[in-house]
């Protein structure tokens, strides 16, 4: 998330709603595919069903999906950096 300011060893805090109603274009959450067992931070984009997740580090791919497969972990709320 180096675009957004978000470095390697930042701690990212997160807001714990999970509601997707919550989220707001463009706006940075902690997503995870139903299918799967990570985690990633990226931008969250909406169009009807479908939700695009961009990344703000160009070495990583914009993941595309519909609304229903994607789970909010949390929505960005700061950072700490310099602890680790």
């Amino acid at each position: 998330m180096i675009g957004a300011n978000i470095l390697h060893d930042d701690v990212v805090i997160l807001d714990k709603r999970t509601d997707l109603n919550y989220v707001k274009d463009r706006t940075i959450v902690a997503a995870r595919l139903k299918d799967e067992n990570q985690t990633t931070l990226k931008r969250w984009h909406e169009n009807n069903s479908q939700v695009s997740l961009i990344p703000e580090t160009p070495d990583y791919p914009t993941i595309q999906v519909k609304r229903d497969d994607v789970l909010i972990e949390g929505i960005y709320a700061g950072l700490v950096r310099g602890i680790i």
